[in-house]
Formats: structure tokens, C-alpha cells, sequence
């Protein structure tokens, strides 16, 4: 069976969406061969299912979703490599292929541009930061950075995210990660008012609706152990919201 009438009873059938294989045909409209096309509607969809691209690679072989391979991984690459229709970074083809990443034009320019903003993020030379709140005397943090030989990590979070634009703080469940964010907001609030400078804006934000909600009863769950939380809470939004509501998408 030709591809195109297997791309058409797969969006039939709900395997593909109808944007994952209109841009397949137009593929082939414009000379593209069938490992491309196919390759181009898979990326379609991987983006449907959020990501930024297609990961490719020895294991990968297109394939028509609940069908088999159509040609190998290498035949693939091969195809892929030959196709008027990709190129590298930085050019203007419809199809973008970086390593083993296959990219939807726009997709590769959005995460590049994402990466060199938190790049610029990065690069600014670290702050000062009244860390002596961190400690003991500050009233954040009942212990020290360091005591029998272990250090705290919870501290040092919240003291690097004091002095870069960029912080991640990441770890598995019970790690402390939202109450080192609260004692951090906290602490942003606190230092603040101590300058006289207006209190900074604070948003959350979540991937999805669902995590949103999590997060904000974790944040009251949290505000209600701390002691004199209000000026705290009376800083913070009363829900949290979705990334895509946030940036206005």
C-alpha cells in the first residue's frame, strides 16, 4: 500500500492527526521521498505530544503508527541527508536536522532561542546576597550550613538562587524542595522590605493544570508550618497558574 493511503487510514483511524499528515503530503508534493514524509508527519506528532522534536538514532526506524518500519534507521539518515527539504542549524528549510534531533523549522528556532536566553541568564556575573538570613540568626533556617560533616543542601539552594537570575532546585519527593522555595520567596520579601524597595512580584506556574493545583496546596500546606508566614502569603498569587497562562500562549 502506498504511503499516502496509509498516512490517510492512520489520521482515519485517530493514529495520526490530520496536521501530521497534511504536512507529510505536502512533503511529498514538493519531492520529498517517503522516508522523509513520514519522518516529517512523526515530527508532527512527537510536537503534538510536547515535544520539540523527533528523536532519531540506531534504534529508530520510521514507521506508521501500529504498522511496520518503513526502511531502516540508516536508510533514515540517508534520506534525510539527500532531502532538499533539511538542513543543518541556522538554515531556512522546512525540516531541521541537528545530530539525531529532527526538527519542525519553528521548533528548533523556539528551543534555540529558549536556550540563549537562559544562556544570558547564566552568563550575568552572580550577585551579592544578605546570606546572613540564611543562617541560624536569620530565622529561615535553624541550623547551620555545615554540621557533622554534611552539608545542607537546602541552604545552599536558596543561597545560590539569592545570587544568580537562573536557579534550578530539583530532587525526588521529601527532598525539601518547597520548603526551601518558600523560605527563599520568604527570604526575597524579607530582604527587601529591610532596603525599603518594593517587595519583587511573584508568580507560579506549573507544566499542566493538575500539577498547578498540587503545587499551590503544597505551598499552603507549607505556609501553615511556617511561623509568621502572613507577610509571606500576603505576597503570593492565591492560585497558581499553567507555564502557557503565564506567558500569555
Amino acid at each position: 500500500m502506498a504511503l499516502l493511503e496509509r498516512l490517510r487510514r492512520a489520521r482515519e483511524d485517530g493514529r495520526l492527526r490530520p496536521v501530521d499528515t497534511a504536512l507529510a503530503e505536502w512533503c511529498l508534493r514538493h519531492g520529498a521521498d517517503q522516508p522523509v514524509a513520514l519522518a516529517t508527519a512523526l515530527a508532527s506528532q512527537a510536537v503534538g505530544d510536547g515535544h520539540s522534536c523527533l528523536a532519531l538514532g540506531d534504534d529508530f526506524a520510521p514507521t506508521v503508527p501500529g504498522e511496520q518500519p518503513l526502511c531502516s534507521a540508516q536508510d533514515l539518515m540517508d534520506a534525510l541527508g539527500d532531502s532538499p527539504l533539511v538542513g543543518r542549524p541556522g538554515d531556512g528549510r522546512p525540516l531541521i536536522l541537528d545530530g539525531e534531533r529532527l526538527y519542525l523549522q519553528r521548533y528548533w528556532h523556539y528551543e534555540q532561542r529558549l536556550a540563549d536566553c537562559l544562556q544570558a541568564l547564566m552568563a550575568d556575573a552572580p550577585g551579592t546576597a544578605e546570606l546572613d538570613a540564611l543562617g541560624p540568626d536569620g530565622g529561615l533556617f535553624n541550623y547551620d550550613w555545615v554540621s557533622d560533616g554534611q552539608t545542607h543542601w537546602q541552604a545552599v539552594a536558596a543561597a545560590v538562587a539569592m545570587r544568580h537570575r537562573l536557579a534550578v532546585i530539583s530532587g525526588g519527593p521529601g527532598t525539601g524542595k518547597t520548603y526551601t522555595v518558600l523560605r527563599l520567596m520568604r527570604l526575597l520579601v524579607d530582604a527587601a522590605e529591610r532596603r525599603g524597595d518594593t517587595p519583587p512580584v511573584i508568580r507560579l506556574a506549573a507544566p499542566t493544570g493538575k500539577a498547578a493545583a498540587r503545587m499551590m496546596e503544597s505551598i499552603r500546606e507549607g505556609l501553615a508550618e511556617m511561623a509568621d508566614s502572613q507577610s509571606l502569603q500576603a505576597r503570593l498569587p492565591e492560585t497558581a497558574s499553567t507555564l502557557h497562562r503565564l506567558l500569555g500562549l
